[in-house]
């Protein structure tokens, strides 16, 4: 179910700042890059700050506000979005360390603010030491082609908010990520989809939201939709095999109510794409020439209660992810999405059993950028947003008219929040 949360925030100098201390909910972590084609280099320059929605608000009680954090390296996260009532248990943001790959961080000063409002500028909240930074694991990819070098460093990003400009938080629903295997993410992204519209819609997906590779075990979502995909264990999946896949495995597997697909393609599947199923044509609808921005059209989609899946592209080149969306909005007109997928892909040695972590809140599971320009500013260096795909079950027709009678009526539901 979509949680909308619309409000016309302003800034005020007077703006009551919340500091935020080791215990309240925010933790921090350095990234170790394991790209399995690429060296891998442990003790990035990338930090991870993460924080625990119910434990923030409780220890500050402000139930839905903004997370910044300052550092030596500058203002390195910035108007993270704090919402309980968005149903996730958590939310993290990629940062820029300040330091040089293989230097070990064990702890981190920051000046760390929790405000009702977004800001443009900090407060005078006084410095603090978080003692413990965790080490945890990223090598999340899939799409198309692997890394074959690790991250270039992550700049602080200077964004220009805009003062009275628009702040809009609208969130699709939790949907944890399954436990992923290399290269996993398109398969990965579309299990989570499904099994979230599962939970929330009138229909039945026959496979389990557990780990698999290749059909294997038979039960597990994630590697039926492999075998439609045509994935090879360990290997990435193209763009066409993933919209192919996609269209195979819905039409093949999912009963109770049909399901409606689209994409917004661009450059990468241009126009409606089709395959042919016992004889049947299933397509995906492509709303490149909407009038809508990608980011646009992703903000439309989840608040038109659509799921959408998010390509993430290298500049200049082939490498990507696939990541499932969960919010997307804009804060002082800056546009921001946040998504869930496995931040550290691969299962264990008897290939079926997962634990590697990179699926919680903690761990990079739940990720948070600002949108500029079609990039994601705390998020891997070079990449953006190309593609996406979203899948939503329509209305029958008997119900969108008793819908139109009911507003001729007058009558109208109106979701709130306190």
């Amino acid at each position: 179910m979509v949680v909308l949360a619309i409000a016309g925030f302003g800034i005020s100098a007077d703006l009551l700042a919340m500091p935020v201390t080791e215990g309240m909910g925010l933790q921090f972590a350095q990234y170790n890059f394991t790209f399995p084609d690429a060296e891998p280099q442990p003790f990035s320059g990338y930090g991870l700050a993460a924080v625990n929605y119910s434990e923030l608000a409780a220890n500050t009680g402000i139930s839905t506000g903004f997370l910044n954090i300052r550092t030596s390296a500058g203002w390195v996260v910035q108007n993270m979005p704090v919402d309980p009532a968005s149903g996730l248990p958590g939310l993290g943001s990629m940062f820029n360390l300040g330091v040089t790959p293989n230097t070990s961080v064990s702890e981190i000063k920051v000046r760390a603010e929790f405000t009702a409002m977004p800001i443009e500028a900090f407060s005078g909240v006084p410095d603090t030491t978080f003692t413990k930074v965790n080490h945890i694991d990223y090598n999340a990819q899939g799409r198309n082609a692997p890394f074959l070098t690790a991250p270039l460093p992550l700049a602080t990003p200077v964004i220009k908010w805009v003062t009275g400009g628009l702040t809009k938080l609208v969130w699709g629903g939790n949907r944890p990520s399954v436990e992923q295997d290399r290269n996993q993410c398109g398969p990965g992204a579309l299990a989570n989809s499904l099994q979230w519209l599962e939970n929330t819609q009138p229909i039945n997906v026959p496979h389990d939201h557990v780990p698999g590779i290749d059909g294997k075990p038979k039960n597990s979502l994630v590697g039926q939709i492999d075998v439609a995909m045509e994935r090879q264990p360990h290997q990435t999946v193209s763009d066409q095999k993933y919209m192919g896949g996609k269209l195979l495995y819905i039409s093949k597997n999912v009963t109770g109510r049909s399901i409606e697909i689209k994409h917004w393609g661009g450059t990468f599947v241009p126009g409606d794409f089709s395959i042919q199923v016992n004889g049947s044509t299933v397509t995906s609808v492509d709303e490149s020439n909407s009038g809508k921005t990608l980011m646009q059209w992703i903000i439309a989609e989840i608040a038109a209660g659509e799921d959408v899946e998010l390509a993430l592209g290298a500049l200049g080149g082939d490498t990507g992810h696939w990541v499932d969306v969960i919010g997307a909005g804009t804060t002082l007109g800056i546009d921001w999405i946040a998504w869930t997928h496995d931040a550290a892909q691969g299962f264990n040695a008897d290939g079926t059993t997962a634990n590697n972590g990179g699926v919680n809140w903690f761990d990079g599971g739940y990720q948070f950028s600002p949108i500029v320009n079609g990039q994601p500013q705390f998020f891997l260096t070079g990449m953006k947003m190309d593609f996406a795909v979203s899948e939503s079950v329509p209305e029958p027709a008997t119900l969108s008219l008793f819908g139109i009678a009911l507003a001729a009526l007058g009558s109208s539901r109106r979701r709130k929040r306190h």
